[in-house]
């Protein structure tokens, strides 16, 4: 559960997201409302660190999920599970 207004701390495994040389890549982060139908940024481009600091905001929503996805190539992302924000 997130609250609206608070910072909700997003993280995720950087194993998968290296350049050829073992070096982070960017990565871009999106927040569905519904479940993964349609999409609003969160940032574009992020280094991949595992971690970002995303103050919440409204609408409120009970089937959120974040996309993490390579921001040169959309095709390739990873989604985290369903959660909620009020």
């Amino acid at each position: 559960m997130s609250i609206i207004n608070e910072t909700l701390v997003i993280t995720w495994s950087t194993e998968d997201w290296l350049d050829p040389d073992g070096n982070p890549l960017s990565i871009k982060l999106e927040l569905s409302r519904d479940g993964g139908s349609n999409w609003e940024t969160i940032t574009e481009a992020t280094t991949d660190d595992g971690s970002y600091s995303w103050v919440v905001t409204g609408p409120v929503s009970d089937d959120c999920v974040i996309r993490f996805s390579d921001p040169n190539d959309p095709s390739i992302y990873a989604s985290g599970e369903l959660f909620e924000i009020y």
